[in-house]
């Protein structure tokens, strides 16, 4: 069987685009966006996820994200809280009104009890620091994937 390479993409900045998404899927590989202004969660996801069969966007801002989301409609995103201009909260907001069902994951440093009633449009959460175990178990479990090996 021919594996397929994962493939990372980085954009540049760029402005905040228009509010709908638009663009048409093209590739049945499945998409995740990680969205993180820390480079080592970025390359931790890479690592795990390479040669997996599927896209893996990295974004290092929320700009950077938005461009993805319009250009990829990525499959799953998963992003932190606490970024410049355009934040996760942002990002969650927009992806859970134009595209309801698809998971969004959020990575933040809230404590514990700021996180028991956790906004009901994120589809998971995960504290910080970041374990990388859970989140790519729940990522099987969202995408329907049985492993990542």
């Amino acid at each position: 069987m021919h594996a397929t390479a994962l493939t990372a993409t980085r954009l540049p900045l760029v402005q905040p685009l228009p509010a709908r998404i638009s663009a048409p899927r093209r590739d049945p590989l499945l998409t995740i966006l990680i969205v993180s202004g820390n480079p080592s969660v970025r390359e931790g996801f890479c690592r795990s996820l390479v040669g997996q069969h599927r896209h893996l966007l990295l974004a290092s801002c929320g700009e950077e994200a938005l461009a993805f989301i319009e250009r990829h409609e990525p499959d799953l995103i998963v992003t932190e809280l606490h970024q410049s201009l355009v934040n996760g909260w942002d990002l969650l907001v927009r992806e859970k009104h134009f595209r309801p069902d698809h998971p969004v994951f959020v990575i933040a440093a809230l404590p514990t009890e700021k996180t028991r009633n956790i906004d009901p449009l994120i589809t998971e959460f995960f504290q910080e620091p970041l374990e990388l175990d859970p989140v790519l178990a729940a990522v099987r479990s969202h995408l329907g994937t049985s492993s990542f090996a």
